[in-house]
């Protein structure tokens, strides 16, 4: 991938990476900050503003297209809500949005009612979100769970996730991660960034990329 601008050169962000995972797998990413985690992501997501220079990037062995990306959940570290809305509402909010017209309003309302119990959000659905600052709302691991719920909505194959674990205590953390190791061991293939994985949160993932300077140092097995 290259950056460029008008006032200077194109640079390479990151330099012939390799790797694949498969449904029922789960990746972490480390790196140190600056290697490249979250411009990967970026790329692998659709959502970067900068071109792949060279190379290719395939899911199920085809090139990405509409379709591919209705498949993909992107969990962002910086996530954005509104902060007056309650969770149920927050969820209802994005359902209606992102699911298909075709579902009667009872559908999706049992879409929101599952994932909800699904990520444990049921006894906070009546919290508002909150600001995490001024407007104190629901706690930093259930703000975090509902945005992975958000994207878990529509049924992604593939979900990214940019630092999940970031600000939230280590047990907290350790929910958080092996809740995506449940989500892998049903058939998604779940790719995540961490930043400084205990022991027993590194050994909850299938495979690792160790990027360096936008360079892959290492991947395969995490056991290795």
């Amino acid at each position: 991938a290259r950056a460029s601008s008008p006032t200077s050169p194109a640079s390479t962000i990151l330099h012939g990476v390799n790797g694949l995972v498969l449904p029922g797998e789960s990746l972490a990413i480390l790196g140190p900050s600056g290697s490249g985690k979250t411009s990967l992501l970026n790329i692998l997501s659709g959502r970067s503003e900068y071109d792949i220079a060279a190379g290719h990037i395939t899911f199920d062995g085809r090139p990405r297209n509409a379709r591919t990306k209705r498949q993909i959940g992107y969990v962002m570290q910086d996530d954005v809500f509104f902060s007056n809305l309650t969770v149920r509402q927050t969820l209802e909010f994005t359902a209606a949005i992102r699911l298909p017209d075709s579902l009667a309003k009872q559908q999706v309302c049992d879409r929101v009612d599952q994932v909800m119990s699904r990520l444990r959000l049921e006894k906070c659905q009546h919290t508002r979100i909150g600001d995490q600052q001024f407007d104190k709302g629901v706690s930093g691991g259930e703000r975090k769970r509902v945005n992975i719920a958000n994207e878990l909505l529509a049924d992604p194959a593939l979900l990214l996730l940019d630092e999940p674990t970031s600000g939230l205590d280590a047990s907290t953390a350790m929910a958080v991660v092996r809740l995506l190791r449940d989500l892998s061991d049903e058939g998604k293939t779940v790719i995540s960034t961490i930043h400084q994985p205990s022991s027993a949160m590194f050994g909850l993932f299938d495979k690792v990329m160790l990027l360096a300077d936008g360079r892959v140092a290492y991947f395969g097995p995490a056991a290795d």
